[in-house]
Formats: C-alpha cells, structure tokens, sequence
C-alpha cells in the first residue's frame, strides 16, 4: 500500500510544486483534482492539477516524467460532480467532463478515476439507486473501453 492524498487540497499549488512537496514528505501516491476550472460551486471544486480538456500525448509524456523522477505514482484521477443531478444540462456537463477524465487517465495510463454517485435531493435513496442503475452503465462502458475503473466515493 502507498500513502497519498488528493492533490484539490492543495488549490494554490500547481502540479509540480505539490509532487516535489509530497515526495519530500515521504507520499508515494496522488489522487489528482481534474475539475473543470470554471465549476466553482462548493469547496474544492474548480481545482485541476491536470487540464484535462487539452491534454494531449506530449503534455501526459512530460506529467509522467514529472511523477517518475520524484519517484510518485498517480493513484487515480478525481472529479466529483453530482452524476444524477437533476438539472440534465449540469448532469450533461458532468458527464461530459467526466469523459474527458477517463480520457486523461487513458493517456496516462492511469487505471482509477474516482467520482460521486450523486442524488435527486427530492429523490429517496431507493429512487436515486434506481436511476443509478440506468445513468451508470454507459459510464462504466465508456470507461471500460478505455481501460479505466471508476471507483465511486461513499460520501452522503
């Protein structure tokens, strides 16, 4: 196992500066923020480490070599919107963006992305799982086929 955290914590950081620090305190591992930069509607979100809009092979070349010379590893790439938000242009939106994570991770040859579930707040939770089970499919398919796993965090 390797000790690491999520790199929104550090919103006044870039990239290199966060692995050079990391690395110098003993972290082995970075679950790095991929927000879109214009979300900014709750705490940490409109952080990005990494732009994952225009990523492209050479910019992942040089991310790479960035996180092997300070001997890290990207754990996962994090994007947590509400994925069943009720709103479907914001749902759209999150999804889209989500699409350009896994993308990201593709190129870097990162395996996780690490995203919410998300809820109708007028919805129950019995309501919400069901709409899960028809919003996540195409997701985990669209991951899948860039061999990419979305793990989902638990938070309420």
């Amino acid at each position: 196992m390797k000790l690491g955290f999520i790199t929104a914590c550090f919103p006044e950081l870039n990239l290199e500066e966060i692995v050079k620090w990391a690395s110098s305190e003993g972290f082995q591992a970075l679950e790095v923020a991929c927000w879109p930069s214009e979300t900014k509607d709750r705490a940490y979100s409109g952080v990005h480490h990494i732009d994952v809009v225009n990523l492209d092979k050479a910019g992942a070349g040089k991310i790479k070599k960035l996180f092997e010379s300070h001997g890290m590893e990207i754990s996962s790439l994090a994007y947590y919107p509400n994925n069943l938000d009720p709103d479907m242009e914001k749902r759209k939106k999150h999804h889209g963006h989500l699409k350009k994570v896994i993308d990201a991770a593709s190129l870097l040859g990162v395996k996780l992305v690490g995203t919410f579930t998300g809820r109708d707040p007028k919805k129950s939770t019995d309501e919400s799982l069901k709409e899960f089970s028809e919003v996540f499919p195409p997701l985990v398919k669209y991951a899948s086929g860039k061999k990419v796993k979305l793990m989902i965090e638990n938070c309420p």
